[in-house]
């Protein structure tokens, strides 16, 4: 009858030779050994079957438990004009696409006074004006010229003078009233920018999560308005030790799973790719850890602000670098 023998693995020739004697073989027990080699000073150890099958790169992979997840981007909007806001358009929850105008400062003086530049910026008859004076001048001073080549007792040479300073004259004043649009001009766009900073706009796509004021209510200069963030991509943050912060660099790939206890299994087996964005070139002085900084894209926003995951790296550089081209 045959049966299922326990196996036992010897690890270097000497030794298989020396038990293929003992009791040990002649009771029975299969002896199934492995070939290593030899360094100064011993055997290595043993590789195992299940280690054999793994690849270099699963064994070179670094995991961080209780990462934090944080936010990239979350701003408070403030005012930077003190007056009574006449204009709060988003409540707690909305999302607002970025340069979305969100509030406003009572801007009435100032929008009258950017009608005012506006009409005189577009006002070019002063230029016009000198124009043609210009083209007067020096249309008299070429005739007197022409005429003098005919006959040069037609105009004296102090008639002449006159002329050719006349058109110079001309000339410079046409200068002058371009100069003068010009600085019309910008006194124009000078007004377009101060009626801006009665204005408050998203500086980016995301979600309002809190207003502080409402429509009606006085603000000052630097008073906050309200609080959004962007949740399409998160910061992942973890600390390593420093013997392996060395092999990390930046653009490396990462799988980020949560660690949700209280939740169902099926967001605890869900992974996110990210990449390596920081590594601090400073070593913790107490606990002697580098932090490391991912970020994660999260477009279906599973990933939250103030819970915690395992981040798993993969320091392969060809690896990292596919990752990085696409999550940018």
């Amino acid at each position: 009858m045959n049966r299922s023998l326990p196996k036992l693995a010897i690890t270097t020739g000497v030794a298989a030779a020396l038990l293929m004697n003992t009791p040990l073989v002649q009771a029975g027990v299969n002896c199934v050994c492995y070939r290593m080699p030899f360094e100064a000073g011993g055997a290595t150890l043993v590789e195992s079957p299940e280690s054999r099958s793994r690849s270099p790169s699963e064994e070179n992979r670094i995991e961080i438990p209780d990462c934090h997840i944080q936010l990239v981007d979350e701003v408070v909007l403030a005012s930077s004009r003190t007056g009574v806001l006449t204009h709060v358009g988003a409540k707690e929850g909305d999302r607002v696409e970025a340069r979305t105008r969100v509030a406003r400062v009572m801007d009435n003086t100032v929008q009258a006074a950017l009608a005012t530049a506006q009409a005189r910026a577009a006002n070019e008859m002063e230029v016009r004006k000198a124009e043609i004076a210009s083209q007067l001048a020096k249309v008299e001073y070429d005739s007197a010229l022409a005429a003098n080549r005919l006959a040069p007792v037609v105009y004296s040479k102090l008639q002449i003078t006159k002329m050719r300073l006349t058109a110079e004259h001309a000339e410079v004043q046409l200068k002058l009233a371009k100069h003068s649009q010009k600085l019309l001009g910008l006194e124009r766009d000078e007004a377009e920018e101060m009626l801006k900073t009665y204005h408050v706009e998203a500086p980016f796509a995301g979600i309002v999560t809190r207003v502080y004021k409402s429509t009606g209510e006085a603000v000052g200069e630097g008073e906050p308005i309200l609080e959004m963030c962007r949740t399409g991509q998160v910061r992942v943050q973890g600390y390593v030790s420093f013997d392996q912060a060395w092999r990390i660099k930046q653009g490396a790939a990462v799988k980020v799973r949560l660690n949700a206890p209280n939740s169902s299994g099926s967001v605890e087996e869900m992974s996110f790719d990210g990449r390596i964005s920081f590594v601090d070139p400073k070593v913790q002085p107490v606990a002697g850890t580098v932090r490391i900084i991912a970020e994660v894209p999260n477009e279906n926003e599973f990933l939250r602000a103030g819970l915690t995951a395992t981040m798993t790296i993969d320091p392969d550089a060809e690896q990292a670098m596919k990752v990085a081209s696409r999550i940018r």
